[in-house]
């Protein structure tokens, strides 16, 4: 129900506590059919595809929740992007909640759907995306700071 980053010092203290309200999506039965699609699709030999299958039984159930933000970004200025979370069988959204190293919510940007970014430079967010035949392109997207 909530997303927190923990902002530490260079000693590993702990300097703030960032913490935001999260939308709760639910991890449905179709989630996690999704996945394994995805999983499977990138193995081409059968055996192996079976050896996956086979160990979904000894795996434990998923979580009920999906988690609050994907990956974390750290720009020049210390501010941390969270990318809104979207599962793996999913395109990124290309949403992106800033924080500065006080904690404050800064805002929220927009990248393209579908951007996974890379890093982040002081007037820059570096990504790439895929095409419809899985080519993937690398884009240097400038930064309107308004």
């Amino acid at each position: 129900d909530r997303a927190e980053v923990q902002f530490r010092g260079p000693e590993g203290r702990l300097a703030t506590v960032a913490r935001w309200s999260a939308v709760r999506r639910l991890v449905t039965p179709a989630d996690v059919e999704a996945d394994r699609a995805l999983r499977l699709s990138r193995v081409r030999d059968p055996a192996a595809r079976q050896r996956i299958e086979d160990s979904w039984m000894q795996q434990p159930a998923p979580p009920e929740t999906m988690p609050a933000f994907g990956q974390l970004l750290l720009d020049p200025q210390g501010n941390v992007w969270a990318e809104h979370y979207a599962p793996p069988a999913e395109p990124p959204t290309g949403q992106f909640d800033v924080l500065d190293p006080s904690g404050v919510w800064l805002g929220t940007v927009q990248a393209p759907p579908g951007l996974r970014a890379l890093a982040v430079g002081n007037d820059w967010l570096l990504g790439a995306v895929r095409d419809g035949q899985g080519l993937e392109t690398i884009l240097v997207l400038p930064i309107d700071k308004v």
